[in-house]
């Protein structure tokens, strides 16, 4: 994960322009009591348990060991207490024993799905951005459990060739145009990390899993538009394995690389998925049409 559209920042912004600071204070502060609550809440298991203050609990059975990495360490904060994104990851990783986090950053949702299993389990976090890797290294290092075999490889997924990547010193995106590569760059800036140009080898899907030994029985891609290329490339593979799906869509970024977001989707239903929800694809190829990303749970129809 690299970037994010802007609308919804602007709308905030617009808000909090029309209120008086004081109000818009305590708006602020009454939304965030639930994030309050949970961290609260992982404080408490962790002195209760004596289990030093580089952890996090997402539950009393889930305990994540943070990264040593400043920037990192804030990510999978954020991510545990103030998004709810990671609770719909579990929900569809019910039963599941073979993840392939493809885009997995820092390895957030790579650690959570070795921290909620008890049965033997296999992970693959495929990362591309150097950086990242590192912090992924040792987020590995401090959450690898005695029943899990985990990989990390350093390749993109998509057609064979070699690739420009634009990297935020935390986090890479497809080289497109000299403004989305200025927002990389000030992404960059405002974390205080380097900025840098590098050529990154892609592969599909299916062979760098192949080649790592995993069959994987579930899927999460967070890939800045390049999910067209990983689907694209794996249709076949995906229609015969048919693994559950954990998928961030990015339509902007999908057409930048001139994809077709709502192809994307109609393929996904075409070769057998469905929304794990419940929901009808109709409802969902409306949301290709517009410029807000969106993530998807999806299973295969039995």
């Amino acid at each position: 994960m690299l970037q994010r559209h802007t609308f919804g920042r602007e709308i905030k912004d617009l808000v909090k322009m029309s209120l008086p600071s004081s109000l818009f204070r305590r708006a602020r502060f009454l939304k965030r009591l639930s994030i309050y609550y949970r961290m609260e809440t992982s404080d408490l298991i962790q002195r209760d348990m004596d289990a030093g203050v580089d952890c996090i609990f997402l539950s009393k059975s889930i305990r994540l060991r943070l990264p040593d990495d400043a920037l990192a360490h804030n990510v999978f904060r954020t991510m545990a207490f103030e998004a709810g994104e990671w609770r719909s990851f579990l929900e569809l990783a019910d039963g599941c024993r073979a993840l392939v986090d493809v885009g997995a950053s820092g390895g957030f949702f790579s650690a959570l799905f070795v921290a909620s299993r008890t049965s033997p389990v296999q992970v693959l976090s495929i990362e591309p951005d150097s950086p990242s890797q590192v912090v992924l290294a040792n987020v590995r290092d401090r959450n690898l459990s005695a029943n899990a075999e985990w990989h990390i490889d350093a390749r993109a997924v998509g057609e064979p060739a070699n690739v420009e990547f634009v990297s935020s010193g935390y986090g890479v995106a497809r080289s497109l145009s000299p403004m989305s590569d200025a927002s990389t760059e000030r992404t960059a800036a405002k974390n205080g990390r380097p900025f840098a140009r590098v050529v990154v080898e892609c592969a599909p899907l299916q062979h760098i899993c192949k080649e790592r030994g995993i069959v994987p029985d579930l899927l999460k891609i967070d890939i800045e538009g390049m999910e067209w290329n990983l689907v694209q490339s794996s249709l076949d593979w995906l229609s015969t394995l048919r693994p559950r799906m954990h998928l961030e869509v990015h339509p902007p970024f999908i057409r930048r690389q001139h994809g077709d977001p709502l192809l994307l989707l109609k393929n996904l239903a075409k070769i057998g998925y469905r929304p794990f929800d419940g929901k009808s694809w109709d409802s969902i190829f409306k949301r290709a049409n517009n410029d807000s990303n969106f993530h998807l749970d999806l299973i295969g129809q039995v």
